[in-house]
């Protein structure tokens, strides 16, 4: 699922239900809570 300006301000400080976390690939993903609070996440492994 790709990550959308649009997406993010429909669900900003909104109630939201729905899945915790949504993620646009190659470890970018951002974390929703229940009061529509984002928080952008970047997944990386260190070799």
């Amino acid at each position: 699922m790709v990550l959308s300006d649009t997406k993010l301000k429909s669900i900003l400080n909104k109630t939201y239900i729905g899945l915790p976390e949504l993620t646009d690939g190659d470890g970018l993903g951002v974390r929703i809570s229940q009061k529509g609070t984002i928080a952008f996440q970047f997944r990386y492994r260190w070799n």
